[in-house]
């Protein structure tokens, strides 16, 4: 077996594993419960079953925001196990998109979750569709069902794979382009200087342009990481 099938068959590994325990999150006033895998060393990892630390970043900037999202509509990609959207559904509707099978299952039990155990608040409606970036029959499906589109589009985390970025950001050029004022406001988190050399070159090929939002960068993963929060706009 080459380390490329050795890599493929860990990855397979984790992505069946669906032995998920609640963990709560606490954003500004807002708590959150949702149901991730529990990793050896750490609650992040390379798969939509774990809480990543993007979504740390994220969390702190939608809790400061609420008003921001009264009366807007939102849509997520890459939502994982839906601690995100679900903080975001706390103050508009949201629809979680993710492209794998398994990780849709877990991200439908937390939003039923909230309801039937966390209790903690009252949530927007919560819609949980399949998105594969670059599917453009999945991208028609969800238009399908929200013809309007939406005023913000959402990602923690979700450029730590180089070749799917271009992918990413013609996704979001389709979504910017159904609703005019449309941002997408991204949670970067700073592993690889190729990487963030790649993103901004791609907002740039997409005739986009991206801010970052002043105060947002700081520390991650135990000082072991940096991210930001860019605010992604039609040129």
């Amino acid at each position: 077996m080459t380390e490329s099938d050795e890599e493929q068959e860990f990855m397979s590994n984790l992505f069946t594993d669906e032995s998920y325990v609640p963990k709560t999150f606490h954003f500004g006033a807002q708590t959150i419960t949702v149901l991730r895998l529990e990793a050896s060393s750490t609650d992040f990892d390379l798969t939509g079953q774990i809480v990543w630390p993007g979504a740390q970043l994220m969390g702190a900037y939608l809790s400061t925001r609420a008003e921001m999202f009264k009366g807007k509509t939102a849509l997520e990609l890459g939502s994982g196990v839906g601690l995100t959207g679900l903080l975001c559904a706390r103050f508009c509707p949201v629809v979680m998109t993710d492209h794998n099978e398994t990780v849709l299952k877990v991200m439908r039990r937390n939003v039923a979750f909230q309801t039937e155990v966390a209790k903690e608040a009252a949530i927007h409606e919560v819609d949980c569709m399949q998105l594969e970036w670059g599917n453009r029959d999945h991208l028609n499906a969800i238009l399908a069902r929200h013809p309007g589109g939406f005023d913000y589009i959402l990602g923690a985390d979700i450029c730590y794979q180089q070749a799917s970025v271009p992918l990413l950001f013609r996704t979001v050029r389709q979504l910017l382009d159904v609703r005019i004022g449309a941002n997408f406001i991204l949670a970067y988190v700073s592993r690889i200087k190729g990487t963030d050399e790649l993103v901004k070159a791609t907002v740039l090929d997409n005739n986009m342009r991206a801010t970052e939002a002043p105060g947002t960068r700081q520390k991650l993963a135990n000082g072991t990481l940096e991210g930001w929060v860019y605010v992604i706009s039609s040129n």
